[in-house]
This record gives structure tokens, C-alpha cells and sequence, in this order.
């Protein structure tokens, strides 16, 4: 159904939180500002359950990636309630664009919060701005602290966190804060960690690069993917592969040594040249667009999210010049952030029994299924030698060979056919029936024990594993002497302040993982 928004925003208790209906006839809203710490004051976006107790579903966390593109952006145009179909009529009042109920919305199933982070990301303002993972964690434990206590009755709810691309970084370094944390009594102390899903992750570099020449030689073909050819000739295959030596040799000195960083991230980033000089966009290795700019129509939601009406309906400050998607990532690369590695914070993860979905676009290229398998395959966690050598299986959705998966010991991996960097965007249908197969309570994906099986879709989320959560209070230098060796990287990252170079040397021509 079609609607005009015509919203009345109804106040909250809480000053910069409004209730209301902009996606209509749907169920509750909630959106404003919670602080995040350090002067960051954190947009979210929270639409209640579909179903009718609201409570008998878990409560979802989304992040879109970048390092700078607004969560908000990722409801709209991928798994939330509605999006908008309709422009705006000059000169009509607060409302007037035209939005449509999203049957594909991850709300048929859970609790869902958008946050826009770090700071100066969509709405989201203030001082304390994240350029490691460190930082990211550290504000997040503060919103997530400051969240419950807005809405105390979700405490209850086992939570889960789930995003995609740069989220790769962001959620592996969330999550393993919120289990270390988890030693010291707090505010959050009991909140349950279901699981992380991360979407085609920008989780592990080396991987990724390696994947490249191939992917884009090939398209993924000789590793089974749908798509079945590449856009590139042999002597250019060749020539991506002659770099990569040297790519690889750079970010190993970024991420041991902090040096190089944005030389290593440039040189290595040749690559993605040679797919937008091709007219493609490196997120989907099937659109064809000039140098690669335009592949997707962002104007309705941008347009809706850049309204002053909008803006108030939604309670969210006023924002001129709003962006879908920010220039943070120079300061990420800067910092050594971008070519860290997260697969550590991973392994912690499933070593600790929190299960970990990893579900990826094949016809991506920036952050593909070949990479992601590759470091999948090399993870070294409890059961990573038995999950290495198994036989992926087809996996079925609605009667449809929708991809492969592999699953073991809580870890799960499945290739999803025909869909590029955003699977909500490009298999809408696909996307939520495998967010219901890993929140399930009875999903083999969520077992300790049983291994890949071919797997048809059906259930709902009931109660799962309890993870301890701890405030949000500790300073960094806390963070990084008692996580260990799963935040390794995002301490080094963080150590990097100390050297940092000047963030103008950064090519502005290699913001890919803006999704």
C-alpha cells in the first residue's frame, strides 16, 4: 500500500526522542538522539516487532558500513518497515512523500534499531568522533548503556547485532567488548548476545586483495559463483596480480608497525581503478554505469532523509547539507584502522560460543565471497580445522536454490546467488529468510554441534545464549589491557594516534566501502 506521509511525531519522556508512524500502518516508532560519550550524541531508529508480543522477538542492532554511511540509509533502502517510492510535490506541506510498507522488513521478525555512528554520521553529531575499533566499541557500549535505560523492557530480549561492509570492523570489535566487558558488573550486566550476521564484511584485508585480480578476471566462476564470467582481459589480470606483493607487504607494515598506512592503502586500492574504468561499480560486478558512478538511485532517500520536514518528523536535529554517506574513511585509513585486521576478534567470538553468521553477495566485488571464504577457511578458533574442510551444501529458500552454505560449531557461511554488496536491496526475500534461519532457536546454525545439512526456512526466534554485558565506563586504556589478543588490532590502531600522518596524503578516489 501507498501512502503520503503525513505524520504527528508524539514526544517522548525524554528530550530528542520522538514516537511515531512515518513508515505507515506499521507498528511503533522510536527515533532522537542517546548520548554515546565524549560529547557524541548517537541518530537511532527503532521500529518494533511485526508480531503481535512484541517481546517474544529479539532485538536487532543494524550498522551500515562506509567507515561514514548512515544506518538510517540501510532502513530505507534495504531491511526496514518502509521506503520511500514517491518524491516530495513542490510546495506541499510537512510530509508528502510517498512511502510503501516493506514485506521484507527484518521487522516480521525481530525488534530492529538503526544507529547512525561514529559521530558526524547521518544525524549523529558531537565531539568524541571513533577513527579506531576501539573507539567505535567504547561510544557504543556507551549508547547501548544509555538505550537500555530508556527503554528498560528490551533489557530482557536477547540481542543481536548484524550490518554490512566497513560493519565487518564495527561489529567483531562491538561484540567482543560487550563479552570482555561482561567480567565487571554494570548497568548493561545480563543483556543476551544472540549472535552477530555480518554482510558481505570488510573484516579480514589481506583476504579481500588477494580475491581481487580473480574476481574480477573471472567473476567468481571458478569459485561457484552465479555470476558467470569477469569484465577484465588477461593482461590486466595479470597486472593486478603483479601488485599484489607489494600491496600485501604494505599492509602487513600498517598493521604491525603503523607505518604507511594511507601509502599502502592507496597503492593497494590501484585496483579498484581498473572495475570503475570499466563502468562498473565494485559493488555489483553486473551494473554497468559510467566510471562507475550512479549504479544506484539514491534520490528518494536521500531526498527524504535531506527534508527539513523530515528531519522534525523524525527528531532529529536540523542537518543542511545532510549525507547518506560521510568522508570519514580518510581518518580510518589514517589511523590504520581500514587495513586492520578483525578475524581475531571473530575467533574470540565463536571461541566463546557467541554464533557467527557471515553471509555474502556473490556478485560483489569489493567485499566478495571468494575473500571472505578464503579467511573463513583460515580462521583459527576450536573447531576452524573441521569447518575448513567441509563440503558446502545448497541451501534452499521457498523451495529456490538460493545459494550454498557451510555451518559448524556456531559459524556459518553461506554464498547468497544473484545479489551484489546490499543482499536486502537485491534479494529482499532471501535476506530476511536467512536473518529468521540465524536468530531461530532451533536453527542448526546456531548449534554447537551439527554441521552443514541442506536447509529449508521456517522458524521464529525464541530464546537463546545469555552473554553477560558490562558498562560502557571504561576508558581505553582499560579496553585494550584486558581484552587481549581478540582487540590486538584495534589497540594498535588505537597506538597509531601517536604517529598519525596527514590524512590530506589520502586519495580521495578510493571510497568503496561506503555501503
Amino acid at each position: 500500500m501507498l501512502l503520503l506521509l503525513s505524520v504527528v511525531a508524539v514526544a517522548s519522556k525524554e528530550i530528542g526522542i520522538v514516537q511515531h508512524q512515518i513508515c505507515p500502518q506499521d507498528s511503533k516508532q522510536y527515533s532522537g538522539y542517546l548520548p554515546a560519550g565524549g560529547g557524541a550524541e548517537y541518530f537511532f531508529w527503532m521500529a518494533e516487532s511485526r508480531s503481535e508480543n512484541i517481546f517474544a522477538d529479539p532485538l536487532t542492532f543494524w550498522f551500515n558500513g562506509g567507515p561514514g554511511c548512515a544506518s538510517s540509509v540501510g532502513l530505507l533502502s534495504e531491511n526496514g518497515p518502509c521506503e520511500v517510492v514517491g518524491a516530495k510535490a513542490s510546495g506541499s506541506d510537512a510530509g508528502g512523500w510517498t512511502l510503501r510498507k516493506r514485506s521484507s522488513s527484518w521487522t516480521e521478525v525481530s525488534n530492529m534499531v538503526w544507529v547512525d555512528q561514529p559521530s558526524s554520521v547521518g544525524y549523529s553529531y558531537g565531539s568524541g568522533q571513533a577513527d579506531t575499533e576501539a573507539e567505535v566499541a567504547e561510544h557504543m557500549l556507551v549508547f547501548f548503556e544509555h538505550f537500555f535505560a530508556r527503554f528498560p523492557e528490551y533489557s530482557q530480549l536477547q540481542v543481536f547485532l548484524a550490518g554490512e561492509s566497513y560493519a565487518g570492523h564495527y561489529i567483531p570489535a562491538i561484540a567482543t567488548a560487550f563479552y570482555q566487558a561482561s567480567l565487571v558488573s554494570g548497568k548493561l550486566h545480563g543483556i543476551q548476545l544472540g549472535g552477530i550476521a555480518l554482510g558481505n564484511p570488510y573484516t579480514q584485508p589481506q583476504a579481500l586483495f588477494e580475491s581481487y585480480p580473480d574476481m574480477a578476471f573471472n567473476g567468481g566462476s571458478a569459485h561457484g559463483g552465479s555470476l558467470k564470467h569477469g569484465i577484465i582481459d588477461r593482461e590486466t589480470y595479470d597486472w593486478m596480480k603483479s601488485i599484489l606483493p607489494d600491496c600485501l607487504k604494505g599492509i602487513q607494515e600498517c598493521q604491525n608497525f603503523g607505518k604507511n598506512c594511507i601509502a599502502s592503502y592507496n597503492f593497494c586500492n590501484q585496483m579498484g581503478d581498473v572495475i570503475t574504468n570499466h563502468n562498473r561499480t565494485v559493488f555489483d560486478l553486473r551494473r554497468v554505469c559510467p566510471g562507475g558512478e550512479g549504479c544506484y538511485n539514491t534520490s528518494l532517500w536521500d531526498g527524504f532523509l535531506e527534508d527539513p520536514d523530515s528531519q522534525r518528523l523524525l527528531g532529529a536535529r536540523q542537518t543542511p547539507g545532510w549525507a547518506g554517506c560521510r568522508d570519514l574513511e580518510k581518518f580510518f585509513v589514517a589511523s590504520g584502522d581500514e587495513l586492520a585486521d578483525m578475524e581475531s576478534s571473530v575467533a574470540f567470538l565463536l571461541d566463546h560460543h557467541v554464533p557467527v553468521l557471515l553471509y555474502v553477495g556473490d556478485c560483489d566485488w569489493i567485499c566478495n565471497f571468494v575473500g571472505t571464504k578464503a579467511w573463513a577457511s583460515k580462521l583459527k578458533w576450536t573447531h576452524g580445522e573441521a569447518w575448513a574442510v567441509l563440503e558446502d551444501k545448497p541451501w534452499v529458500e521457498n523451495a529456490h536454490h538460493a545459494g550454498m552454505v557451510r555451518t559448524l560449531g556456531r559459524f556459518t557461511y553461506l554464498q547468497v546467488y544473484n545479489s551484489g554488496h546490499m543482499v536486502p536491496m537485491d534479494q529482499p526475500e532471501v535476506s530476511l529468510a536467512l536473518f529468521t534461519e540465524f536468530i531461530a532457536s532451533t536453527s542448526p546454525w546456531r548449534s554447537a554441534s551439527e554441521s552443514t545439512r541442506d536447509i529449508s526456512l521456517r522458524q521464529r526466534p525464541n530464546d537463546l545464549f545469555r552473554l553477560s554485558v558490562a558498562p560502557a565506563t571504561l576508558g581505553s586504556l582499560l579496553l585494550c589491557s584486558s581484552i587481549g589478543i581478540a582487540l590486538a588490532t584495534l589497540c594498535r590502531s588505537s597506538l597509531a594516534h601517536a604517529r598519525r600522518p596527514n590524512t590530506e596524503e589520502l586519495s580521495s578516489d578510493y571510497s568503496y566501502l561506503a555501503a
